[in-house]
């Protein structure tokens, strides 16, 4: 399994999914770990725009400050509207992945 970018603010399935692909736990029956702690704050990712086929969407804008729902990717046309966005400092590109405040 491999980590899945959101197209739009992470729900809990979607970090319960990554936090899975990456936290495999092989225990044997009977074992006394009862939990694993996964921490943290911010992660910094590159500055760039990319096209997820898993969700058929354009990702890298800044989820703070862009619409909260995923930009779709139908044709040229929604690339041309997002680099327009951009150029017109109406977005700007995401620069760190971070827990949105007041979420579990």
């Amino acid at each position: 399994m491999s980590i899945h970018a959101s197209p739009a603010f992470p729900t809990m399935d979607d970090v319960i999914l990554n936090i899975n692909s990456v936290c495999m736990v092989n225990m044997p029956s009977g074992s006394q770990v009862r939990g694993i702690v996964c921490m943290m704050d911010e992660i910094k990712v590159e500055e760039t725009l990319d096209w997820c086929p898993h969700t058929n969407s354009i990702i890298g804008l800044c989820h703070e400050h862009s619409q909260p729902a995923a930009h779709i990717f139908n044709n040229i046309d929604n690339t041309h509207i997002i680099f327009d966005d951009l150029a017109q400092r109406k977005v700007h590109l995401g620069t760190e992945v971070r827990q949105q405040s007041g979420s579990t």
